[in-house]
């Protein structure tokens, strides 16, 4: 796990902010912790918001249900395909990226066509089109996938 000390806009240290990653299986996670609370960004695009208070709970609801190993073993690693994990998972999207990704949309390109753009995978696209209210839910996007594939 990597620890990264946060900056503030003018480039100097902050003392109350840092930002931890790490990743897991190949996939990227960042946690953004402030004095109250903390963002948990997760590989595909999702965001997490909690008071430090709502984590310290998350934390302790999470050592009951899964028991920190007494000997740590490194993963298998597996091979993923690239329509599996872009290059771009685990990065931030820009405003420019959710205007580029609302317009082919809008204008009709498959999920295909996106992850090819965007070098992200389908989970990262159908997320992101989600939280950018393209539509209610993934299974929506997915839907309408098929009926352009299909059309």
């Amino acid at each position: 796990m990597a620890v990264e000390q946060a900056h503030s806009p003018d480039g100097s240290a902050s003392n109350d902010s840092h930002t931890l990653t790490w990743s897991v299986d190949g996939s990227r996670f960042e946690l953004q912790v402030g004095s109250d609370a903390a963002r948990l960004c997760l590989p595909d695009g999702q965001l997490i918001d909690l008071t430090n208070r709502e984590w310290a709970g998350l934390a302790n609801a999470i050592g009951m249900v899964v028991k920190t190993p007494k000997q740590v073993t490194k993963p298998v690693a597996r091979k993923q395909s690239t329509q599996e994990k872009g290059i771009n998972t685990g990065v931030r999207w820009t405003e420019g990226d959710d205007a580029d990704l609302l317009q082919r949309w809008s204008n009709g390109a498959t999920l295909s066509e996106l992850m090819t753009r965007f070098d992200r995978n389908e989970g990262g696209i159908t997320s992101r089109l989600v939280k950018l209210k393209a539509a209610p839910t993934r299974e929506d996007i997915r839907v309408e996938n098929e009926r352009r594939r299909e059309g």
